[in-house]
């Protein structure tokens, strides 16, 4: 499964891959960028649709890292979960 894996999230995707692969597993990935200007229809779409239809049990889905599984064994941490909160980088 690759996150995010729109052609407008591909650039990103490859820029992670390949930081992995230099510097081995990460524990963390946070990207930072600037944008302007607005989404496109689609996009827009999606997402209003997706919270026209939303319910606590899909939003439990949607936010769990591990709902389409991949659970660790020993049980996730506090760094497995879904980013909902605003946290100052070290």
């Amino acid at each position: 499964l690759v996150n995010a894996c729109a052609q407008v999230c591909a650039i990103d995707d490859i820029n992670c891959y390949l930081l992995a692969q230099r510097l081995g597993p990460l524990k963390h990935f946070r990207e930072y960028f600037f944008s302007y200007g607005g989404t496109t229809g689609g996009t827009f779409l999606a997402g209003a649709l997706n919270m026209e239809g939303m319910t606590d049990e899909r939003f439990q889905v949607f936010t769990d890292p591990f709902s389409l599984g991949g659970r660790p064994v020993a049980g996730a941490t506090p760094e497995d979960q879904d980013c909902s909160a605003a946290t100052q980088d070290p």
